[in-house]
């Protein structure tokens, strides 16, 4: 029986810090993290490359022929070849789609476990890992339903106010004076970079949420809302855009060495053109297999920061490790 052993330093981290600790638990655990997800990830690859087979053959055709001859205009695309690489990839993206909303959230759940377990000085194995996911399984499927609602009302308001601001532009654009136009297009590029931190701030609650339902057993509306509070209230919001910019960073220069070392494997191995869509479902795999649990790492390590800072976790979790280990005393009879 292997008991459990305290956490090291359960104290509040810089983002700094957070980085450290979760490649040193990522890089701790590298197998079982990756393996926790591959399980999922492998069917997933499998089913979109058969997907998108056909649709990126067909592509490719083109600018092959186009490639081949420069001097003339490229060929109409063949409707009835098009709509038939469509009617054939949707069955498989069909199941990618399933998995991707049934399956991946128990990978993630699964991730975030493992995480949880070699930051708290526990013992990390893959079954351990999915026994602790599947056991929330109901919550998990809920929470993952709901993000799916949020994201649907989140992009049908997002479109509503572009198309306002679209045709709100058309008709001042046209009256307006050169130097309004200029003043509003200086002013969307700072609102453009608060969409994009603010996107991964909404990931970052949505991670945080699966950590809520998977280690705290919070119910699923609960974990839900969590993950807002612990990114957007009690003083959060500066520390969650830094890590949520640090998470984009390392995704960016991980998609960047990937990206370069399959492109130089491709051209140096003077591969068809034909094995495109291999080494694209390829690419997406191996990014996906090293930054998920990557950024997982990184979440945990800001959840139990923000739960040590606003919910004394590290007391709570000290007290409960006492409280194991402390053999029992005999009740004395008068």
């Amino acid at each position: 029986m292997i008991s459990e052993q305290p956490a090291i330093n359960l104290r509040p981290m810089s983002v700094g810090e957070m980085l450290d600790r979760a490649f040193t638990v990522y890089f701790k655990n590298i197998l079982v993290l990756t393996a926790a997800l591959i399980v999922v990830l492998v069917p997933m690859l499998v089913l979109n490359y058969l997907g998108q087979r056909d649709l990126l053959g067909f592509d490719l055709s083109m600018i092959t022929d186009a490639m081949k001859n420069p001097n003339k205009p490229p060929p109409p695309p063949d409707i009835n070849q098009l709509m038939g690489a469509y009617v054939t990839s949707l069955p498989y993206i069909g199941l990618s789609m399933l998995l991707a909303i049934f399956a991946l959230p128990f990978a993630n759940s699964a991730i975030i476990a493992g995480i949880s377990r070699s930051y708290l000085g526990q013992r990390v194995r893959f079954i351990d890992c999915y026994r602790d996911a599947l056991a929330r399984w109901p919550h998990i499927l809920l929470l993952a339903v709901l993000w799916i609602v949020a994201f649907i009302a989140a992009y049908l308001t997002f479109v509503f106010i572009m198309l306002i601001f679209v045709l709100a532009g058309g008709a001042i654009g046209s009256h307006a004076p050169p130097a309004v136009a200029i003043t509003v297009a200086i002013l969307l590029i700072p609102l453009g970079i608060w969409c994009i931190i603010l996107a991964l701030q909404v990931y970052l609650a949505w991670a945080l949420s699966f950590a809520a339902v998977t280690i705290e057993h919070a119910d699923p509306v609960h974990a839900f809302g969590s993950g807002f509070s612990r990114v957007f209230g009690g003083g959060s919001y500066w520390r969650s855009a830094g890590v949520a910019a640090a998470i984009a960073g390392i995704v960016l220069v991980f998609e960047l060495i990937t990206a370069a070392a399959i492109g130089a494997l491709f051209f140096w191995l003077k591969m068809p053109v034909e094995s495109v869509p291999l080494a694209f479902s390829g690419f997406g795999g191996v990014v996906t297999a090293i930054i998920t649990p990557v950024s997982f790492a990184i979440v945990a390590m800001y959840y139990y920061d923000v739960r040590i800072r606003r919910e004394g976790f590290d007391l709570d979790h000290l007290t409960r490790l006492l409280s194991i280990s402390e053999p029992s005393q005999p009740t004395s009879t008068a």
